[in-house]
């Protein structure tokens, strides 16, 4: 899961059936910290390799406009989950109301080679 917590971009990587792990992005402020993604498009490409079947793990490399955050990540994929890609904002909000969170989507691929 990529998400930005704190105002910096950071992924949650599964480690077994019961725990996770995140990563901030540490090396580049321009792709780590929230207002560098304001009123732009970014292209993200999440490419898994390696995958076992016999032990569920994998690993996965994260780019950010082609530069690359995360390089050959080993994740766990449960057996028993369903392969899903999930975009949108999920936040609390408040209770006054905020109108200032919109995201716009361009070309979604999903390629399986």
């Amino acid at each position: 899961m990529l998400k930005f917590d704190s105002g910096m971009l950071k992924a949650d990587f599964l480690k077994n059936e019961y725990s996770h792990v995140n990563e901030y992005v540490k090396k580049n402020a321009k792709l780590r910290d929230v207002e560098n993604y304001y009123n732009k498009f970014h292209n993200f490409r999440i490419i898994l390799s390696n995958l076992n079947e016999e032990n569920n793990f994998g690993l996965i490399t994260i780019f950010v406009n082609g530069d690359k955050i995360f390089s050959e990540y080993p994740t766990f994929f449960p057996s028993a989950g369903t392969p899903r890609i999930k975009y949108g904002i999920y936040r609390p909000g408040n209770e006054n109301g905020n109108n200032t969170s919109k995201i716009s989507y361009s070309t979604i691929e999903v390629i399986s080679e």
